[in-house]
């Protein structure tokens, strides 16, 4: 299981266990009388009243607490799974394979993370090379990106056409767009000289970029 999957398991487990308390503590409401239950229900912020101040029970702290410990995690953890999940997404879209063969020898696991940029906020993917001297591949794709007016305005990009509705290459860096979709593809080969060509680079980039743009908007 992934950690997106993982935090949304533990989210749902702890909303089981906020459930479980809250209807035991609903029961002991009406059980002392019927308004006391219907303002728990209804009456915003009353049973947290009920159970400090009326609730008689075996245990009370311990119940009163890990209902409330219970309550707490399930958001959290269910808004940072989906970022996790986001982030990871990335990293699914172009493989671990699709990756070596570009490069042409094996890599690290990739890691993935949730970045804001300038293109707007979206999730980035990092993969390196077990060997060195190293060659980096940074995948970055956010789908809220109305423009590449940022990227076009910096000096020394160049327009690249065939790919996207626009494309600028510069700084090592290839910035698409097609529709709402913008992606970030960089390539570094530490080997200097005896590396990969400007060019060349390019080219994967190139290749990466229309594997990412085919498939995140399937």
């Amino acid at each position: 299981m992934d950690g997106g999957g993982t935090y949304l398991l533990i989210s749902l487990i702890a909303f089981v266990v906020w459930a479980v308390f809250s209807i035991y503590i609903l029961i002991k409401a009406f059980a002392d009388g019927i308004l006391e239950g219907v303002l728990c229900l209804f009456v915003p912020f009353y049973v947290l009243y009920y159970a400090f101040r009326k609730l008689q029970c075996a245990h009370k702290g311990l119940v009163v607490g890990i209902w409330l410990l219970a309550a707490i995690p399930g958001p959290i953890l269910t808004v940072y799974s989906r970022v996790t999940a986001k982030a990871d997404s990335v990293c699914k879209l172009v493989t671990k394979d699709e990756i070596e063969s570009a490069l042409g020898e094996a890599v690290e696991e990739p890691q993935s993370a949730e970045l804001d940029s300038i293109l707007g906020r979206g999730g980035a993917c990092g993969y390196h090379t077990v060997k060195t001297p190293r060659k980096i591949v940074e995948l970055f794709v956010t789908k809220n990106c109305e423009s590449l007016e940022p990227i076009r305005s910096k000096p020394s990009m160049m327009t690249m056409s065939g790919i996207g509705d626009e494309a600028y290459a510069g700084g090592g860096r290839l910035f698409v767009r097609k529709g709402n979709i913008c992606t970030v593809v960089y390539l570094e080969d530490r080997a200097g000289e005896s590396g990969l060509t400007g060019y060349a680079r390019l080219e994967v980039e190139r290749d990466l970029t229309e594997k990412l743009l085919e498939r995140v908007s399937q």
